[in-house]
């Protein structure tokens, strides 16, 4: 990991570039890292602009920074999709949404790591087919995932 990538990815919540121009991670943008400064960092790495996010945050909807989430989306045209968690019950229906949501599609949680984690490296394995040790290094960026994921994406992959 470059300096430039740590520094880069903790000021602005857990950001980073996961497939140019399609899919984006990060933390729950709040007044520390607002909204606004997640689409600049998508454009400055040659985005053009998000179509989609995916709020992965199990806080509930009345939750300040999810509220304005939604409407900041909804005045930039932006499809707003918010799951009140993502776990193993539910990983299925939550891909599906990732892999047919319009690009480029930002996905965060609360801190970016574990839910966001989770479906970012299954995305990086399946459709990026990274091999192991590509996707344990970029979940070392940013904070590796805890509650199970490892395992469960794991077993999903010797599965297949």
């Amino acid at each position: 990991m470059t300096l430039f990538r740590a520094i880069f990815c903790k000021l602005i919540g857990n950001f980073w570039v996961v497939h140019s121009k399609n899919v984006y991670r990060s933390g729950q943008a709040f007044i520390l890292y607002p909204m606004w400064l997640v689409l600049w960092a998508t454009k400055f790495f040659g985005g053009a602009g998000l179509k989609s996010i995916m709020n992965l945050s199990h806080k509930p909807e009345k939750d300040p920074e999810d509220t304005f989430e939604a409407w900041f989306c909804k005045v930039l045209g932006i499809k707003y999709y918010h799951w009140w968690t993502l776990d193993y019950d539910n990983f299925d229906e939550v891909w599906k949404k990732l892999l047919e949501c319009s690009k480029p599609v930002a996905v965060h949680c609360e801190g970016g790591k574990d839910r966001t984690g989770g479906l970012i490296g299954h995305y990086e394995r399946v459709i990026l087919k990274h091999n192991y040790e590509t996707i344990l290094n970029n979940w070392a960026a940013h904070m590796v995932p805890a509650n199970g994921w490892i395992e469960f994406l794991i077993a999903r992959w010797e599965a297949k």
